[in-house]
């Protein structure tokens, strides 16, 4: 089955309510290994909602504006060391601490 395509061009695949003090896990298929995007970054996130896109290996942090009563996209594009887009899959959150590669 296709994902829907919002009107930002987000593909959704995984949803996560962004929780407090975690990192964020994603499998990266293009090297092999577990991308790590550390807690500090969605500290003032807290309570959003994070949504992996299938096809764009775009993270996406999505928040409800009650002064507009609609919701912002904010796209992040998460870099390997070599500077190559990761394509994360499976995000998760986890109370945990992995070793960056």
């Amino acid at each position: 089955m296709k994902a829907a395509i919002f009107q930002n061009g987000i593909h959704p695949e995984d949803f996560d309510i962004i929780p407090t003090n975690q990192d964020l896990y994603a499998c990266d298929e293009l090297h092999h290994s577990i991308a790590k995007l550390s807690k500090s970054y969605f500290s003032s996130h807290v309570g959003d909602l994070l949504i992996t896109s299938e096809l764009s290996g775009k993270l996406f942090i999505m928040h409800w504006d009650a002064a507009t009563t609609n919701f912002t996209a904010h796209g992040i594009t998460y870099r390997h060391m070599d500077g190559s887009p990761h394509s994360p899959e499976h995000a998760t959150f986890a109370p945990i601490d992995l070793p960056t590669q």
